[in-house]
C-alpha cells in the first residue's frame, strides 16, 4: 500500500515530467560524461558518482559497502532554464528510480528517490552540497 504522501510525491513528479517533455527538451548527456561528483545529503548519506558512455554509476559511502560501484545505469539529462541539471535514472534490478536536480555553479543537489524495498517502497527527498567535482566543464 503506496502512503498518500507518495502518492502525492509521484503523481507531482509525473505531472512535471509530463510539462517538461511537452516543450521537447534536448538532452544533455553529454555535458556529463566524463564528469564525477562526490555529495553528502544533509541527514548524512554521501555518494560518489561517475558519468561514463556506458551509464551513471554511484558508490554509497555511507553504507555497509562504500567500495562496490553499482551500475552502470543509463541516465538522461534536461538543461534548465535558470542552468541547472535535472537527471534521472532507473536501476534496473533494483526497481529505484532516481532523480537529481544538480546546480553545478552553486555546487548544491536536490535528489528525489522512489526506493524498492521489501516491505513496500520509501521515499527520499533532501538537498546535499556538493564538496568535489572532476571534469567540470563551462
Amino acid at each position: 500500500m503506496v502512503s498518500k504522501t507518495t502518492f502525492v510525491a509521484l503523481i507531482s513528479f509525473l505531472l512535471f515530467a509530463h510539462n517538461s517533455m511537452a516543450q521537447e527538451p534536448t538532452s544533455q548527456n553529454d555535458y556529463w560524461i566524463g564528469q564525477e561528483l562526490w555529495y553528502k545529503y544533509t541527514g548524512g548519506m554521501e555518494f560518489h558518482v561517475k558519468f561514463e558512455k556506458e551509464g551513471m554509476s554511484y558508490q554509497a559511502l555511507s553504507k555497509s559497502k562504500p567500495d562496490v560501484w553499482w551500475g552502470p545505469f543509463p541516465f538522461n539529462s534536461l538543461l534548465t532554464d535558470k542552468g541547472e541539471y535535472l537527471l534521472a535514472w532507473y536501476e534496473e534490478g533494483y526497481g529505484d528510480y532516481v532523480t537529481l536536480l544538480i546546480d553545478p555553479k552553486n555546487k548544491t543537489l536536490y535528489g528525489s528517490a522512489i526506493i524498492a524495498l521489501k516491505d513496500g517502497p520509501k521515499t527520499h527527498l533532501q538537498p546535499a552540497k556538493i564538496y568535489k567535482m572532476i571534469g567540470e566543464k563551462e
